[in-house]
């Protein structure tokens, strides 16, 4: 288990009912790369509107967010860990360029992934 899934497996939230359980796990698994609102719904069996309805009241977000959030987190968890490029972050976390992921993390984080990565880590000391 890598540390992302590992630090993923302790945050992660209980989710009630399992057709929502069943695509976040399929979502996360995946770290959100390769995988779609319609894959998550036909992995559960429910109609697209229902799925969307559950998993809005059961997460409080739509698929399609939760799925950006989900790739969102693994480029932070990729910028603060590890030496790749941004380019090569982008590609490895579904997006089409660095443009667009600096776009989407901009949004989110309220910083570019460049400041970010230059920014010194406060590492919590050992009790």
């Amino acid at each position: 288990m890598s540390a992302f899934d590992r630090e993923r497996a302790s945050s992660f939230r209980a989710v009630g009912d399992p057709c929502v359980q069943r695509a976040v796990v399929l979502i996360e698994s995946r770290k959100g790369r390769d995988v779609s609102p319609e894959q998550a719904v036909a992995s559960v069996g429910l109609s697209p509107r229902q799925f969307g309805r559950l998993f809005q009241l059961q997460m409080g977000m739509t698929p399609k967010h939760f799925i950006l959030e989900t790739r969102l987190r693994y480029v932070r968890f990729l910028l603060e860990n590890s030496s790749l490029a941004i380019t090569a972050i982008a590609h490895e976390t579904g997006f089409s360029d660095s443009a667009h992921l600096a776009t989407a993390f901009r949004k989110k984080h309220q910083t570019s992934p460049s400041t970010l990565r230059s920014r010194p880590r406060i590492v919590p000391s050992p009790a």
